[in-house]
Protein backbone atom coordinates (compact mmCIF):
# COMPACT_ATOMS: atom_id res chain seq x y z
CA UNK A 1 0.00 0.00 0.00
CA UNK A 2 1.29 3.38 -1.22
CA UNK A 3 2.15 5.75 1.44
CA UNK A 4 0.33 8.98 2.21
CA UNK A 5 2.50 12.54 1.01
CA UNK A 6 0.93 14.35 3.58
CA UNK A 7 1.51 12.05 6.51
CA UNK A 8 5.07 11.49 5.78
CA UNK A 9 5.38 15.04 6.07
CA UNK A 10 3.62 15.43 9.33
CA UNK A 11 6.18 12.66 11.02
CA UNK A 12 9.23 14.27 9.23
CA UNK A 13 8.35 17.74 10.65
CA UNK A 14 7.11 16.03 13.84
CA UNK A 15 10.70 14.38 14.73
CA UNK A 16 12.83 17.60 12.94
CA UNK A 17 10.66 19.50 16.08
CA UNK A 18 11.70 17.20 18.43
CA UNK A 19 15.23 17.05 17.42
CA UNK A 20 15.44 20.83 17.30
CA UNK A 21 13.70 21.43 20.70
CA UNK A 22 16.30 18.68 21.93
CA UNK A 23 19.30 20.21 20.46
CA UNK A 24 17.86 23.78 21.73
CA UNK A 25 17.49 22.32 25.24
CA UNK A 26 20.99 21.03 25.53
CA UNK A 27 22.57 24.32 24.08
CA UNK A 28 20.16 26.30 26.52
CA UNK A 29 21.66 23.81 29.58
CA UNK A 30 24.98 24.26 28.65
CA UNK A 31 25.34 27.93 27.55
CA UNK A 32 23.04 28.98 31.05
CA UNK A 33 25.61 26.69 33.07
CA UNK A 34 28.57 28.68 31.11
CA UNK A 35 27.51 31.66 31.71
CA UNK A 36 26.27 31.15 35.30
CA UNK A 37 29.82 30.09 36.18
CA UNK A 38 31.44 33.41 34.35
CA UNK A 39 28.96 35.18 36.33
CA UNK A 40 29.71 33.63 39.47
CA UNK A 41 33.75 33.93 38.88
CA UNK A 42 33.25 37.42 38.01
CA UNK A 43 30.87 38.46 41.05
CA UNK A 44 33.54 36.48 43.47
CA UNK A 45 36.10 38.47 42.40
CA UNK A 46 34.45 41.49 42.52
CA UNK A 47 32.90 41.15 45.59
CA UNK A 48 36.32 40.11 47.23
CA UNK A 49 38.01 43.58 46.03
CA UNK A 50 34.60 45.75 47.01
CA UNK A 51 34.54 44.19 50.77
CA UNK A 52 37.68 42.82 51.29
CA UNK A 53 38.12 45.03 54.83
CA UNK A 54 35.09 43.33 56.08
CA UNK A 55 36.39 40.02 55.29
CA UNK A 56 36.93 39.34 59.08
CA UNK A 57 33.26 39.68 60.02
CA UNK A 58 31.18 37.01 58.16
CA UNK A 59 28.50 38.36 58.18
CA UNK A 60 29.01 41.83 57.13
CA UNK A 61 31.24 40.78 54.53
CA UNK A 62 28.08 38.12 52.85
CA UNK A 63 25.89 41.62 53.50
CA UNK A 64 28.41 43.90 51.57
CA UNK A 65 28.83 41.16 48.74
CA UNK A 66 24.98 40.72 48.15
CA UNK A 67 24.73 44.50 47.97
CA UNK A 68 27.65 44.92 44.91
CA UNK A 69 26.35 41.88 43.34
CA UNK A 70 22.23 42.64 44.41
CA UNK A 71 21.05 41.54 40.97
CA UNK A 72 23.32 38.21 40.43
CA UNK A 73 22.85 34.73 40.78
CA UNK A 74 25.71 34.35 42.77
CA UNK A 75 23.74 36.00 45.76
CA UNK A 76 21.74 32.50 46.18
CA UNK A 77 25.69 30.39 46.56
CA UNK A 78 27.07 33.28 48.60
CA UNK A 79 25.84 31.42 52.05
CA UNK A 80 28.39 28.55 51.16
CA UNK A 81 31.65 30.76 50.65
CA UNK A 82 34.40 29.52 52.48
CA UNK A 83 36.59 32.54 53.95
CA UNK A 84 39.85 32.16 54.27
CA UNK A 85 41.54 34.94 56.32
CA UNK A 86 45.84 33.96 55.48
CA UNK A 87 46.72 31.72 52.70
CA UNK A 88 49.82 30.48 54.98
CA UNK A 89 48.27 30.23 58.53
CA UNK A 90 50.87 29.33 60.87
CA UNK A 91 48.97 25.92 62.56
CA UNK A 92 49.56 23.23 59.99
CA UNK A 93 47.03 21.82 60.48
CA UNK A 94 43.51 22.67 62.04
CA UNK A 95 40.33 20.43 61.50
CA UNK A 96 38.19 23.59 62.51
CA UNK A 97 39.81 25.41 59.88
CA UNK A 98 38.25 24.31 56.52
CA UNK A 99 40.81 26.38 54.26
CA UNK A 100 43.07 23.61 55.28
CA UNK A 101 41.76 20.77 54.33
CA UNK A 102 41.24 22.14 51.20
CA UNK A 103 44.31 20.53 48.69
CA UNK A 104 45.14 23.20 46.36
CA UNK A 105 44.69 21.21 43.17
CA UNK A 106 40.87 21.35 43.90
CA UNK A 107 41.34 24.92 43.84
CA UNK A 108 40.66 26.50 40.31
CA UNK A 109 41.29 30.80 40.68
CA UNK A 110 39.67 32.95 39.01
CA UNK A 111 42.56 35.24 38.43
CA UNK A 112 44.37 32.27 36.22
CA UNK A 113 41.22 31.54 34.34
CA UNK A 114 41.00 35.55 33.27
CA UNK A 115 44.95 35.74 32.21
CA UNK A 116 44.29 32.22 30.20
CA UNK A 117 43.27 32.20 26.95
CA UNK A 118 39.48 31.54 26.04
CA UNK A 119 40.11 27.97 25.32
CA UNK A 120 39.49 26.83 29.05
CA UNK A 121 36.73 29.20 29.74
CA UNK A 122 34.38 26.92 27.53
CA UNK A 123 34.56 23.96 29.68
CA UNK A 124 33.73 25.74 33.10
CA UNK A 125 30.60 23.88 33.01
CA UNK A 126 32.06 20.44 32.87
CA UNK A 127 33.92 21.14 36.04
CA UNK A 128 34.43 18.01 38.15
CA UNK A 129 31.73 18.58 41.42
CA UNK A 130 33.99 18.96 44.33
CA UNK A 131 36.45 21.05 42.73
CA UNK A 132 36.70 24.88 44.35
CA UNK A 133 36.38 28.02 43.00
CA UNK A 134 39.25 30.54 44.56
CA UNK A 135 38.71 34.35 44.69
CA UNK A 136 41.98 36.31 45.77
CA UNK A 137 43.21 40.00 46.05
CA UNK A 138 46.52 38.99 44.14
CA UNK A 139 47.55 35.80 42.49
CA UNK A 140 50.27 34.38 45.00
CA UNK A 141 49.11 36.75 47.94
CA UNK A 142 48.90 36.23 51.31
CA UNK A 143 45.86 38.31 51.44
CA UNK A 144 42.32 37.01 52.85
CA UNK A 145 40.37 34.76 49.84
CA UNK A 146 37.22 33.16 49.04
CA UNK A 147 36.25 29.68 48.23
CA UNK A 148 33.07 28.03 46.49
CA UNK A 149 32.38 24.33 46.13
CA UNK A 150 31.35 24.06 42.08
CA UNK A 151 28.76 21.22 43.53
CA UNK A 152 26.63 24.55 44.90
CA UNK A 153 26.48 26.03 41.41
CA UNK A 154 25.25 22.66 40.09
CA UNK A 155 22.56 22.54 42.30
CA UNK A 156 21.33 25.93 41.60
CA UNK A 157 21.14 25.28 38.07
CA UNK A 158 19.67 21.67 38.61
CA UNK A 159 16.81 23.45 40.94
CA UNK A 160 16.40 26.17 37.99
CA UNK A 161 15.66 23.64 35.23
CA UNK A 162 13.55 21.40 37.64
CA UNK A 163 11.27 24.75 38.08
CA UNK A 164 11.69 25.39 34.59
CA UNK A 165 10.45 21.52 33.87
CA UNK A 166 8.09 21.62 36.58
CA UNK A 167 6.35 24.89 34.56
CA UNK A 168 6.78 23.18 31.52
CA UNK A 169 3.91 20.87 32.28
CA UNK A 170 1.29 24.01 32.64
CA UNK A 171 2.11 25.13 29.04
CA UNK A 172 2.80 21.84 26.81
CA UNK A 173 -1.06 21.93 26.10
CA UNK A 174 -0.21 25.63 23.98
CA UNK A 175 3.15 24.62 22.25
CA UNK A 176 1.55 21.35 21.17
CA UNK A 177 -1.40 23.68 19.91
CA UNK A 178 1.14 25.95 18.48
CA UNK A 179 3.22 23.28 16.84
CA UNK A 180 0.19 22.15 15.68
CA UNK A 181 -0.97 25.03 13.75
CA UNK A 182 2.60 26.35 12.48
CA UNK A 183 2.40 22.45 11.36
CA UNK A 184 -0.67 23.27 9.63
CA UNK A 185 0.19 26.35 8.17
CA UNK A 186 3.60 24.91 6.68
CA UNK A 187 1.72 21.73 4.91
CA UNK A 188 -1.21 24.49 3.63
CA UNK A 189 1.51 26.37 1.83
CA UNK A 190 3.40 23.02 0.83
CA UNK A 191 0.37 21.46 -0.51
CA UNK A 192 -1.28 24.56 -2.13
CA UNK A 193 0.49 23.95 -5.66
CA UNK A 194 -0.10 20.07 -5.51
CA UNK A 195 -3.98 20.88 -4.63
CA UNK A 196 -4.30 23.01 -6.99
CA UNK A 197 -2.59 20.85 -9.22
CA UNK A 198 -5.00 18.12 -8.60
CA UNK A 199 -7.76 19.76 -8.52
CA UNK A 200 -7.30 20.61 -12.38
CA UNK A 201 -6.44 17.21 -13.06
CA UNK A 202 -9.64 16.14 -11.84
CA UNK A 203 -11.72 18.43 -13.66
CA UNK A 204 -9.86 17.62 -16.95
CA UNK A 205 -12.08 16.35 -19.44
CA UNK A 206 -11.21 16.09 -23.52
CA UNK A 207 -13.34 19.34 -24.11
CA UNK A 208 -11.60 21.40 -20.83
CA UNK A 209 -7.76 20.99 -21.86
CA UNK A 210 -7.25 24.41 -22.76
CA UNK A 211 -8.34 25.38 -19.64
CA UNK A 212 -5.18 24.21 -17.92
CA UNK A 213 -2.86 27.12 -19.80
CA UNK A 214 -4.55 28.90 -17.11
CA UNK A 215 -3.02 27.52 -14.12
CA UNK A 216 -0.06 29.35 -12.26
CA UNK A 217 1.78 28.31 -9.07
CA UNK A 218 2.51 31.14 -6.05
CA UNK A 219 6.34 28.97 -5.83
CA UNK A 220 8.89 29.20 -8.19
CA UNK A 221 9.99 25.64 -7.33
CA UNK A 222 6.75 24.20 -8.98
CA UNK A 223 7.25 26.46 -12.08
CA UNK A 224 8.93 23.46 -14.06
CA UNK A 225 5.85 21.03 -12.60
CA UNK A 226 2.97 23.84 -14.81
CA UNK A 227 4.87 24.18 -17.65
CA UNK A 228 5.22 20.78 -18.32
CA UNK A 229 1.69 19.78 -17.27
CA UNK A 230 0.14 23.15 -19.34
CA UNK A 231 2.15 21.92 -22.42
CA UNK A 232 1.03 18.12 -22.21
CA UNK A 233 -2.47 19.22 -22.07
CA UNK A 234 -2.03 21.37 -25.16
CA UNK A 235 -0.74 18.65 -26.93
CA UNK A 236 -3.50 16.58 -25.55
CA UNK A 237 -6.14 19.10 -26.63
CA UNK A 238 -4.61 19.60 -30.18
CA UNK A 239 -4.68 15.64 -30.46
CA UNK A 240 -7.85 15.63 -29.42
CA UNK A 241 -9.30 18.15 -31.40
CA UNK A 242 -7.40 16.51 -34.53
CA UNK A 243 -8.88 13.12 -33.55
CA UNK A 244 -12.47 14.93 -33.57
CA UNK A 245 -12.20 16.82 -36.50
CA UNK A 246 -11.46 13.47 -38.74
CA UNK A 247 -13.41 11.31 -37.16
CA UNK A 248 -16.74 13.85 -38.18
CA UNK A 249 -14.78 15.26 -41.43
CA UNK A 250 -14.25 11.56 -42.83
CA UNK A 251 -17.97 10.40 -41.84
CA UNK A 252 -19.36 13.32 -43.73
CA UNK A 253 -17.14 13.02 -46.65
CA UNK A 254 -17.78 9.94 -46.65
CA UNK A 255 -21.35 9.90 -46.19
CA UNK A 256 -22.28 11.47 -49.84
CA UNK A 257 -20.17 8.56 -51.85
CA UNK A 258 -22.08 6.04 -49.78
CA UNK A 259 -26.01 7.08 -50.90
CA UNK A 260 -24.90 7.91 -54.33
CA UNK A 261 -23.75 3.58 -53.99
CA UNK A 262 -26.80 2.97 -52.31
CA UNK A 263 -29.00 5.29 -55.33
CA UNK A 264 -27.24 3.26 -57.74
CA UNK A 265 -27.56 -0.62 -55.36
CA UNK A 266 -30.77 -0.25 -55.32
CA UNK A 267 -31.24 0.73 -58.89
CA UNK A 268 -29.36 -1.69 -60.24
CA UNK A 269 -31.24 -4.91 -58.06
CA UNK A 270 -34.69 -3.27 -59.31
CA UNK A 271 -33.06 -3.35 -63.22
CA UNK A 272 -31.84 -6.83 -63.12
CA UNK A 273 -34.01 -10.22 -63.49
CA UNK A 274 -35.24 -11.45 -60.48
CA UNK A 275 -33.38 -14.29 -58.69
CA UNK A 276 -30.43 -13.69 -61.06
CA UNK A 277 -26.80 -14.09 -59.49
CA UNK A 278 -25.89 -10.95 -60.34
CA UNK A 279 -29.35 -9.51 -58.15
CA UNK A 280 -28.50 -10.94 -55.38
CA UNK A 281 -25.01 -10.13 -55.72
CA UNK A 282 -26.34 -6.32 -55.92
CA UNK A 283 -28.54 -6.90 -52.56
CA UNK A 284 -24.97 -7.74 -50.77
CA UNK A 285 -23.30 -5.06 -52.16
CA UNK A 286 -26.55 -2.52 -51.18
CA UNK A 287 -26.51 -4.02 -47.96
CA UNK A 288 -22.99 -3.58 -47.08
CA UNK A 289 -23.19 0.39 -48.42
CA UNK A 290 -26.04 0.43 -45.68
CA UNK A 291 -24.23 -0.67 -42.49
CA UNK A 292 -21.23 1.73 -43.62
CA UNK A 293 -24.09 4.56 -43.74
CA UNK A 294 -24.99 3.08 -40.37
CA UNK A 295 -21.41 3.49 -39.26
CA UNK A 296 -20.63 6.98 -40.45
CA UNK A 297 -23.85 8.24 -38.98
CA UNK A 298 -22.67 6.90 -35.35
CA UNK A 299 -19.73 8.13 -35.72
CA UNK A 300 -21.08 11.46 -36.56
CA UNK A 301 -22.74 11.35 -33.69
CA UNK A 302 -19.94 9.81 -31.54
CA UNK A 303 -17.83 13.22 -32.75
CA UNK A 304 -20.40 15.32 -32.09
CA UNK A 305 -20.98 13.89 -27.96
CA UNK A 306 -17.46 14.50 -27.85
CA UNK A 307 -16.71 17.73 -28.76
CA UNK A 308 -20.16 18.99 -26.39
CA UNK A 309 -21.56 19.64 -29.98
CA UNK A 310 -24.85 16.80 -29.62
CA UNK A 311 -27.99 18.73 -29.49
CA UNK A 312 -30.48 17.99 -26.80
CA UNK A 313 -33.72 19.24 -27.64
CA UNK A 314 -35.52 18.36 -24.42
CA UNK A 315 -39.05 17.94 -24.35
CA UNK A 316 -41.89 16.46 -22.14
CA UNK A 317 -41.89 12.26 -23.02
CA UNK A 318 -43.79 9.52 -21.50
CA UNK A 319 -41.38 7.04 -20.67
CA UNK A 320 -43.27 4.63 -19.11
CA UNK A 321 -45.69 4.87 -21.96
CA UNK A 322 -43.36 3.93 -24.22
CA UNK A 323 -41.13 1.27 -22.81
CA UNK A 324 -44.40 -0.93 -21.87
CA UNK A 325 -45.36 -0.52 -25.51
CA UNK A 326 -42.33 -1.74 -26.26
CA UNK A 327 -42.17 -4.56 -24.02
CA UNK A 328 -46.18 -5.19 -25.82
CA UNK A 329 -44.61 -5.66 -29.29
CA UNK A 330 -41.57 -7.31 -27.92
CA UNK A 331 -44.17 -10.17 -26.97
CA UNK A 332 -45.71 -10.08 -30.43
CA UNK A 333 -42.39 -10.55 -32.33
CA UNK A 334 -39.93 -12.31 -29.78
CA UNK A 335 -42.03 -15.46 -29.45
CA UNK A 336 -39.09 -17.54 -28.14
CA UNK A 337 -38.02 -15.20 -25.34
CA UNK A 338 -40.03 -14.84 -22.50
CA UNK A 339 -40.70 -11.25 -21.60
CA UNK A 340 -41.81 -9.94 -18.56
CA UNK A 341 -42.28 -6.41 -17.65
CA UNK A 342 -42.30 -4.18 -13.60
CA UNK A 343 -43.06 -0.68 -15.40
CA UNK A 344 -44.25 2.60 -12.87
CA UNK A 345 -46.58 4.58 -14.26
CA UNK A 346 -46.84 8.14 -15.19
CA UNK A 347 -42.67 8.73 -15.60
CA UNK A 348 -42.71 11.53 -18.00
CA UNK A 349 -39.00 12.38 -18.33
CA UNK A 350 -37.47 15.77 -20.11
CA UNK A 351 -35.25 14.73 -22.48
CA UNK A 352 -34.95 14.37 -26.40
CA UNK A 353 -37.70 12.11 -27.48
CA UNK A 354 -35.30 10.59 -31.15
CA UNK A 355 -32.04 10.20 -28.88
CA UNK A 356 -34.10 8.58 -25.71
CA UNK A 357 -35.69 5.94 -28.33
CA UNK A 358 -32.22 4.89 -30.07
CA UNK A 359 -30.94 4.28 -26.74
CA UNK A 360 -33.59 2.27 -25.34
CA UNK A 361 -34.15 0.35 -28.57
CA UNK A 362 -30.17 -0.36 -28.65
CA UNK A 363 -30.62 -1.38 -25.02
CA UNK A 364 -33.49 -3.76 -25.96
CA UNK A 365 -31.88 -5.10 -29.60
CA UNK A 366 -28.75 -5.60 -27.24
CA UNK A 367 -30.67 -8.16 -25.14
CA UNK A 368 -32.25 -9.66 -28.07
CA UNK A 369 -28.85 -10.40 -30.44
CA UNK A 370 -27.08 -12.07 -26.71
CA UNK A 371 -29.81 -14.17 -25.48
CA UNK A 372 -30.12 -17.63 -25.14
CA UNK A 373 -32.60 -19.97 -26.91
CA UNK A 374 -36.34 -19.51 -25.19
CA UNK A 375 -34.22 -17.26 -22.81
CA UNK A 376 -36.11 -14.26 -21.19
CA UNK A 377 -36.10 -10.44 -21.12
CA UNK A 378 -37.36 -8.08 -18.31
CA UNK A 379 -38.09 -4.32 -18.32
CA UNK A 380 -38.55 -2.93 -15.20
CA UNK A 381 -38.86 0.94 -14.74
CA UNK A 382 -39.32 2.69 -11.33
CA UNK A 383 -38.86 6.10 -9.85
CA UNK A 384 -36.17 6.87 -7.21
CA UNK A 385 -36.97 10.49 -5.80
CA UNK A 386 -35.88 12.29 -8.73
CA UNK A 387 -34.20 9.88 -11.06
CA UNK A 388 -35.28 6.55 -12.43
CA UNK A 389 -33.87 3.86 -13.36
CA UNK A 390 -34.50 1.17 -16.21
CA UNK A 391 -33.12 -2.49 -15.67
CA UNK A 392 -33.23 -4.51 -18.97
CA UNK A 393 -32.45 -7.79 -17.76
CA UNK A 394 -31.94 -10.94 -20.05
CA UNK A 395 -30.20 -14.05 -20.37
CA UNK A 396 -27.12 -14.77 -21.76
CA UNK A 397 -23.89 -17.19 -21.77
CA UNK A 398 -20.09 -16.34 -21.69
CA UNK A 399 -20.10 -13.44 -20.41
CA UNK A 400 -16.26 -13.00 -19.58
CA UNK A 401 -14.72 -10.73 -16.74
CA UNK A 402 -13.25 -8.92 -19.75
CA UNK A 403 -16.18 -7.91 -21.69
CA UNK A 404 -18.04 -6.38 -18.18
CA UNK A 405 -15.31 -4.08 -18.14
CA UNK A 406 -14.72 -3.14 -21.69
CA UNK A 407 -18.60 -3.69 -22.82
CA UNK A 408 -18.58 0.33 -23.16
CA UNK A 409 -15.26 0.57 -25.38
CA UNK A 410 -15.95 1.49 -29.63
CA UNK A 411 -15.97 -0.76 -31.74
CA UNK A 412 -15.87 -3.60 -29.08
CA UNK A 413 -17.61 -6.95 -29.47
CA UNK A 414 -18.41 -9.84 -26.90
CA UNK A 415 -16.94 -13.43 -27.79
CA UNK A 416 -20.45 -14.20 -28.75
CA UNK A 417 -21.11 -11.67 -31.36
CA UNK A 418 -17.92 -13.08 -33.24
CA UNK A 419 -18.51 -16.41 -32.66
CA UNK A 420 -22.14 -16.29 -33.61
CA UNK A 421 -21.84 -14.00 -36.04
CA UNK A 422 -24.51 -11.54 -34.34
CA UNK A 423 -24.63 -7.99 -36.58
CA UNK A 424 -23.47 -5.45 -34.95
CA UNK A 425 -20.43 -2.69 -35.09
CA UNK A 426 -18.96 -2.11 -31.62
CA UNK A 427 -20.58 1.05 -31.42
CA UNK A 428 -24.27 0.80 -29.86
CA UNK A 429 -23.74 0.56 -26.10
CA UNK A 430 -20.90 3.69 -26.64
CA UNK A 431 -23.24 5.50 -28.51
CA UNK A 432 -26.10 4.61 -25.35
CA UNK A 433 -23.77 6.00 -23.00
CA UNK A 434 -23.14 9.44 -24.70
CA UNK A 435 -26.59 9.95 -25.01
CA UNK A 436 -27.24 8.92 -21.02
CA UNK A 437 -24.44 11.24 -20.16
CA UNK A 438 -25.73 14.06 -22.18
CA UNK A 439 -28.86 13.98 -20.21
CA UNK A 440 -26.93 13.81 -17.07
CA UNK A 441 -27.39 10.10 -16.50
CA UNK A 442 -25.26 7.22 -16.46
CA UNK A 443 -25.42 3.87 -17.48
CA UNK A 444 -23.98 0.31 -16.03
CA UNK A 445 -23.56 -3.12 -16.88
CA UNK A 446 -24.32 -5.62 -14.27
CA UNK A 447 -23.66 -9.54 -14.21
CA UNK A 448 -25.85 -11.90 -12.20
CA UNK A 449 -26.39 -14.89 -11.31
CA UNK A 450 -27.48 -17.51 -12.99
CA UNK A 451 -26.58 -16.10 -16.62
CA UNK A 452 -28.14 -12.72 -16.16
CA UNK A 453 -26.95 -9.49 -17.23
CA UNK A 454 -28.24 -6.60 -16.69
CA UNK A 455 -28.20 -3.02 -18.70
CA UNK A 456 -29.55 -0.11 -16.28
CA UNK A 457 -30.01 3.60 -17.12
CA UNK A 458 -30.13 6.04 -14.27
CA UNK A 459 -30.80 9.70 -14.89
CA UNK A 460 -32.77 12.66 -13.28
CA UNK A 461 -36.22 13.07 -14.76
CA UNK A 462 -36.09 16.88 -14.88
CA UNK A 463 -32.61 18.92 -15.85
Amino acid sequence: MKRSLRNQLYIYLFFSTVVVVAANRTMATYLVSLETYRNVEQDMQRGLSTCAEKINDRQAFLTCYRDVNVQSISRQVSDFFVICRDANPDTPSDPSNPCLNIEATQVVWVDELENQTGTKRWTAPFITPGEWLGARLKPQARDPYILLNTKHIQTLLSQVWNLRDTKLIYVLPIIVFLWGFLIFLLMRVLMSSVVSLEKSLRALTPNTFDQAMAITSKYKEFDSITNIYRDLCARLAESFRRARSFTADASHEIKTPLTILRGNAERLIAELPQGMPAQRIARSMADEVERLIKISQQLILLSQADSDALIVDRQSFDLSGFIDALADDAVVFEKNITITKNIQAGLVWQCDPVLVKQLIHNLYTNAVKYNTPYGSISFKLLRLQSDFELHITNTSVGVSPEMATRVFERFYRGDAARNRHIDGLGLGLSICLEIAKAHQGGLRFEVGNPGLVTLALRAPLAT
